[in-house]
């Protein structure tokens, strides 16, 4: 006789079978050595198929867990929907909106927590809070368990304001064993039009045994409408090892060919130099036209507008509204070119006129964001005489630079070229940049240089440098302009300062640019001393400034910089070019 026994064991998602297929000819005999061997054989299959914690588990919660591991989720199979978290209902604190959750992969090619929010009627609350729940079939262990971290996905074009925080708190039934909030959620990384933040919640060391947690996206001052995504949620212990980072690997291509507005652009530079200059200025990269318009503001002052504009990737990291990371001011820069300002053609009888475009960078970084010296620690890495290309600051200069390089190409892609300089002032010390030495300038330079071009092909950049002294100078082949900054107390020409900067390319000719100014330079002293900047750029005012403020910070509104009479007098000289006597830079000769 044959028998046949089928025992299933189950653990967690792992199902085991064993068969076992015996024959009997003396049931009588092999009674108590069949028990035996049944018994043993179960024995060993439940303990082979205990589960693994791993983050490929989906909603991996059973056991109490002391281990390295953690416990994660993981959304990539769709049969787990949304693995156990739902709409924590009743749980919400002043939020009246909608709050529908669901397993996506259609926006990002792979399986996400998906929550669909509307903040609209709760815009002016600085805490408005939907709530997710997730029940853990069996307690866990809260004693090594120090953060929970996450994914989170953003589309910051669904809010005209405001941001987002976090929190989550640790429950063994209605007591709460340890919580843990967020500062303001600021998505660095873009994917597609959503920006990603990594999130982590650091709870105070607790004992106890969690049986559910709560896990919040609260709004601030916020309208946001419109789906946010969660990935790679985690509860980690103070061991946790993240996956190791693949080295950074940059693949050098030829560069390219410059485009034809930026050869046009450089020949009309260089017919000009020494014969006009170009008149200038910054914008306010801080806010966006409709709250300070210095375009503006020099046309009501003069009758006439700045034929170059200026503008800063100050905001590239700041992904919130207005700025997106630096669209607000790239978005800008493009109706510039367009001869527009605002939203409205300034000379609309001259449809053909392209406003000038100059960009520099207040390059903010590290944990505090800034950019002075004296309040980052951030650095130019370096290691052996060179670029430390494997330390995180490294990772963290091109991951920067990416980003600077999506917002540029948008120009190039509309053949728009673009004065741009970097790294300004650095010999100064003022900004981290310049703080580490002229060795580690000139390598980052140079890196940036090669980057830009030969890694990111941009090939609409005229490289403006402007670190202000001969021993600061990288490979003069990546300088097509000179610059100097200068805020002087006087509109004399500044005749001393433009043979230094003249002086300070050994190896041939450039062109000389005031990239930065405070008082003007009178026209008829600058023709008389020869000192003939190929254009001024005036700053901007300062924040919050009212249209004819005086004050020693306006360097453009009011009389304290520039007097009225002075701007007058400036913007109509002969020997100034203003937008109105620009030639059709997309027409101008190309040889």
């Amino acid at each position: 006789m044959k028998l046949i026994f089928r025992i299933a064991l189950t653990a967690d998602n792992y199902r085991c079978m064993l068969i076992l297929s015996i024959t009997v000819r003396n049931m009588k005999k092999i009674s108590f050595f069949l028990i035996i061997i049944i018994t043993t054989f179960a024995a060993v299959m439940i303990f082979s198929c205990t589960p693994k914690k791993t983050s490929e588990s989906p909603a991996v919660e059973e056991e109490e867990d002391n281990s390295d591991e953690g416990y994660s989720w993981d959304f990539s199979d769709p049969s787990a929907g949304t693995a156990g978290w739902a709409v924590a209902e009743g749980e919400f604190w002043a939020y009246s909106g909608p709050a529908v959750l669901s397993r996506d992969d259609s926006v990002f090619g792979k399986g996400m927590l998906r929550l669909d929010v509307d903040f609209t009627n709760d815009k002016n609350k600085d805490w408005s809070e939907p709530k997710l729940r997730y029940n853990f079939s069996q307690p866990v262990e809260m004693e090594n368990l120090v953060r929970f971290t996450f994914d989170f996905y953003y589309n910051p074009h669904f809010a005209t304001g405001g941001h987002f925080k976090s929190k989550v708190i640790a429950f063994d039934g209605d007591n709460a064993l340890t919580d843990a909030g967020s500062g303001a959620i600021s998505g660095n990384d873009e994917a597609g039009d959503y920006l990603k933040a990594s999130v982590t919640l650091t709870v105070r060391k607790t004992s106890g045994k969690m049986d559910s947690m709560l896990l919040s996206i609260a709004g601030y001052l916020t309208d946001y409408k419109g789906p946010v995504f969660f990935d790679n949620l985690r509860w980690e212990t103070a061991n946790y090892k993240p996956p190791v980072t693949p080295p950074l690997v940059i693949t050098v291509l030829p560069a390219p060919e410059d485009s034809p507005n930026k050869k046009r652009l450089l020949n009309y530079l260089s017919d000009q130099f020494g014969k006009n200059i170009i008149s200038g200025q910054m914008d306010t990269s801080w806010s966006s036209n409709e709250q300070m318009d210095m375009i503006a503001r020099v046309y009501k002052d003069t009758g006439k507008y700045p034929a170059l504009k200026g503008f800063d990737f100050l905001e590239l990291s700041n992904n919130n509204a207005p700025f997106y990371g630096g669209k607000q001011q790239a978005d800008e820069a493009i109706e510039w070119w367009e001869g527009k300002n605002n939203g409205v053609s300034l000379l609309k009888n001259n449809p053909n006129i392209h406003g000038i475009v100059a960009f520099c960078w207040h390059w903010r970084v590290g944990s505090t964001s800034d950019f002075y010296s004296n309040n980052t620690r951030f650095r130019i890495p370096w290691k052996n005489g060179e670029l430390d290309r494997e330390s995180e600051d490294f990772k963290t200069i091109v991951r920067d630079l990416d980003k600077a390089a999506a917002r540029l190409k948008t120009l190039q892609d509309r053949d728009i070229p673009v004065l741009w300089r970097p790294l300004h002032e650095a010999s100064g010390g003022w900004f981290w940049w310049g703080a580490s030495g002229p060795e580690r300038y000139k390598a980052l330079w140079e890196f940036m240089y090669e980057y830009l071009t030969n890694v990111k092909q941009l090939n609409n950049l005229i490289w403006v440098w402007n670190a202000e002294k001969a021993a600061w100078l990288p490979n003069p082949d990546t300088v097509d302009i000179v610059g100097r900054d200068l805020y002087s107390d006087s509109y004399a020409s500044q005749k001393k300062e433009f043979d230094i900067a003249s002086a300070m390319v050994p190896s041939g000719k450039r062109i000389i640019a005031l990239t930065e100014n405070g008082k003007i330079p009178d026209p008829e002293e600058c023709v008389k001393d020869g000192a003939m900047w190929s254009w001024f750029m005036t700053w901007n005012d300062r924040y919050n400034s009212f249209d004819g403020e005086s004050h020693k910070e306006n360097f453009w509104t009011g009389e304290v910089n520039n007097t009225q009479a002075h701007k007058v007098k400036v913007y109509n000289h002969p020997r100034v070019i203003t937008l109105d006597k620009l030639p059709d830079l997309t027409a101008y000769r190309l040889d």
